[in-house]
């Protein structure tokens, strides 16, 4: 009978290992992407730990580990067949958060089905971990930028620093500064809520105590990155300028991050509770088995592994049936001048948006009495696949060497013969300041945000199959009374080139 218990234990476990394989096999390419994520985006390199971690918690519970049952869940393998689903559409949609999130759920569904409801209630906080491993939070980056921003001039005014704020750029007598996006602190913040849940795990009892102790890590987390600007601009004041702050900015992030964290732990420890663990063997009367069949456990392979497997391969073997390169290059037909304008040279178009992939950008530069704007036109297929993919984080209005803060806001307009449209508005910094106004075609239906488009983008292709949507950026220079009314004047006198047919609806 033992030598049987084991034997069905054993079991749960190879099951287990069988479905993680098989996970990472069956969607290597999300795995790849994500481990690659970890590996080269410090934002996120805590990631390469949160599985290590994840065993280690269920390793450190081995006593508690050995009192539970083992059971097969076909509610876990509904769910793995759910998630699969959900990593298809994510495919689908080129939306890799909704690809990751998929994939780490699906191991802790894994978990589910092949050892039971009970080891997922004991060993909850383990299995919730994982969700550290998924690489997100970098919408994060400008309200903490701002709180950066607001704590570097309290910290000066309360040292007695005259300093005067315009959005990010900070003055001082004796020069200026910027808080840039790396300057934002989501690396502190995303490492030290991870760490401080594993801590608060190990160290407390009760979960709201272990939530207080996490809660305090943020906010510790965002007055350190705070108190690290203002550090930096106090030695810039006290050197008058003269110290080299690019080969400390990182540095010195790092050096406060790791004392504080040490100093937050330490004290954390002198009010942890008693957590002593038993000593020796877990008695046989209190050694759990494991419930169900080997039959059971081989349909539960079986099964997940079908679940797994047929959204897997059906996504990795999809072909393209988007438009093909002449549809699209159809899609931009040059732009022409209205009665009252005139065409420009193109080597007058200073500035250009940082898109790729699609067809081959339409440029123009369109001319009238009060000023220029420059226009520039992408197309790519519905539905997108990676190489042609318009909503992207590498597509961008601004460009980002700089890792500046813009700002940038929905703008609504009155066009005759359209009505109410809704454009995305934003200012390009340069030698000369550009007023930029976007928006998307997708399809024949206007979409002004980025969500709004990936949307429209499926909605699009479920109701009618492959289509085309565009890109349309136009900007004028210099921001100036006129500005907003130049534009306003090209998109009355260009709607029908440059909007969807129901823009206003």
């Amino acid at each position: 009978m033992k030598e049987t218990i084991q034997s069905l234990r054993r079991t749960h476990w190879i099951a287990l290992a069988v479905l993680s394989v098989a996970s990472v096999l069956f969607y290597r390419g999300t795995w790849s992407e994500m481990i690659g994520t970890w590996w080269t985006d410090t934002t996120f390199s805590h990631g390469l730990l949160i599985l290590p971690i994840s065993a280690y918690l269920v390793y450190h519970g081995r006593r508690e580990l050995v009192r539970t049952e083992l059971q097969w869940s076909w509610a876990g393998v509904a769910l793995i067949a759910v998630l699969s689903g959900i990593w298809f559409f994510g495919h689908f949609v080129q939306v890799r958060l909704i690809e990751q999130m998929a994939i780490v759920m699906i191991l802790q569904a894994s978990l589910l089905a092949t050892l039971g409801p009970q080891f997922i209630r004991r060993f909850l906080f383990p299995v919730a971990f994982l969700w550290f491993a998924v690489p997100f939070g970098k919408g994060l980056v400008p309200p903490l930028m701002e709180a950066t921003a607001d704590l570097s001039v309290l910290f000066l005014r309360l040292s007695g620093i005259p300093v005067y704020r315009d959005a990010m750029t900070l003055y001082i007598p004796e020069g200026t500064y910027e808080v840039a996006r790396a300057c934002s602190g989501i690396k502190f913040l995303t490492a030290m809520v991870a760490l401080s849940s594993f801590y608060a795990y190990l160290m407390y009892r009760g979960w709201r105590k272990r939530l207080a102790f996490v809660l305090i890590g943020v906010v510790l987390a965002i007055l350190m990155n705070g108190f690290r600007a203002y550090l930096l601009i106090l030695i810039g004041h006290v050197t008058d300028m003269r110290f080299d702050h690019d080969g400390w900015h990182v540095r010195l992030g790092q050096i406060l991050f790791v004392v504080v964290l040490f100093a937050f732990f330490k004290l954390g420890a002198r009010y942890r509770d008693d957590l002593e663990e038993e000593k020796g063997a877990v008695p046989a009367t209190e050694r759990a088995g494991a419930s169900g069949s080997m039959l059971q456990g081989a349909m539960t392979i079986l099964i997940g592994l079908i679940a797994m497997g047929l959204p897997a391969v059906t996504g990795s073997t999809m072909v393209a049936i988007g438009p093909t390169a002449d549809r699209l290059a159809q899609a931009v037909p040059p732009l022409r001048p209205a009665p009252g304008w005139q065409s420009g040279p193109l080597s007058s178009m200073a500035w250009r948006p940082t898109f790729v992939g699609g067809s081959d950008p339409m440029e123009a530069v369109i001319q009238n009495a009060d000023g220029q704007v420059d226009v520039t036109m992408r197309a790519y297929p519905i539905p997108a696949d990676e190489q042609n993919e318009m909503v992207t984080f590498h597509n961008r209005i601004q460009p980002d060497s700089d890792e500046r803060l813009y700002p940038e806001r929905l703008r609504r307009l009155t066009i005759e013969g359209y009505g109410d449209i809704q454009v995305r508005e934003t200012t390009v910094k340069g030698r000369r300041d550009r007023l930029v106004w976007y928006w998307y075609d997708i399809d024949g239906r206007l979409a002004a945000t980025p969500q709004k488009a990936k949307i429209s983008e499926v909605r699009a292709f479920l109701s009618h199959g492959p289509g085309v949507q565009k890109v349309i950026v136009v900007s004028t220079t210099p921001i100036d009374d006129g500005s907003e009314r130049l534009l306003q004047e090209f998109l009355r006198d260009h709607a029908s080139q440059v909007l969807p047919g129901n823009a206003g609806s």
